[in-house]
C-alpha cells in the first residue's frame, strides 16, 4: 500500500503532556484489529511545534519519530508498506528520489487482511484543536505484482463516522481529505 499525503500543521497543543496528537497514516492490520504497521506523519502535543515522519507497529509497541525528514507544511510526502516474507513489513517513505526504509517490524500477518488510510485528531481534555484540510492522494493498493489505484473495484468502508470531524473523498477512491464537520 502507497499514498501520498499532504502535511498541514494542525493547532496542537505543545504542553509536554501527552493529552493531544493530530496523526495521518496508512496501514495494513488484521481484521480482528489486534496486529498492525501504520506509516505517516504527526504532530504531538508532547514534541516540539513541528511535523514528524512517524512509524507504529503491534511488534515494537511504541511511536518512533524520524527526525532526519524535516517535513514541510503544504508538501505532500509518499508513503508506503510493503510485506517482506514470513510475517515481516516494512515502512517507507520516498526521500530524495529513492525510497527509503523506515522500519520492519513482524507482525505475523501473511498477507493484508485489511488496508486503510486514517487520519486521528485525539485529545484527552475536549478542547479540540484546529485540524487544516489533509489529504490523501493517489492512494494505490498492490494487488498481485502491481501497483494500482484505488477503485471502486476495491471494497471500501468508512472506519467511524463520529465527529466531531469526518473524512470524505474528494475523488473517489484515490484522493481524501480530513476536515472539522
Amino acid at each position: 500500500m502507497c499514498a501520498e499525503i499532504s502535511v498541514t500543521n494542525p493547532s496542537v497543543p505543545h504542553d509536554q503532556s501527552h493529552s493531544a496528537f493530530f496523526y495521518a497514516w496508512i496501514m495494513v492490520y488484521s481484521s480482528n484489529r489486534t496486529k498492525w504497521i501504520q506509516v505517516g506523519w504527526s504532530e504531538v502535543s508532547w514534541k516540539p511545534d513541528t511535523q514528524y515522519v512517524t512509524e507504529y507497529d503491534t511488534e515494537h509497541n511504541d511511536w518512533r519519530f524520524y527526525k532526519q525528514y524535516p517535513l514541510v507544511v503544504g508538501r505532500s510526502y509518499y508513503f508506503a508498506i510493503s510485506y517482506q516474507g514470513s510475517g515481516s513489513w516494512a515502512s517507507w517513505i520516498w526521500w530524495n528520489s529513492r525510497w527509503n526504509l523506515l522500519s520492519q517490524a513482524n507482525i505475523e500477518l501473511r498477507s493484508a487482511e485489511q488496508t486503510g488510510e486514517f487520519c486521528e485528531v485525539c485529545t484527552s481534555t475536549n478542547n479540540w484543536f484546529s485540524v487544516p484540510c489533509t489529504t490523501f492522494h493517489s492512494t494505490c493498493l498492490l494487488t498481485g505484482n502491481r501497483w494500482s489505484l484505488w477503485t471502486a473495484q476495491q471494497s471500501t468502508t468508512v472506519y467511524d463516522s463520529n465527529g466531531p470531524y469526518s473524512v470524505h473523498w474528494c475523488t473517489q477512491y484515490s484522493d481524501w481529505c480530513m476536515n472539522k464537520s
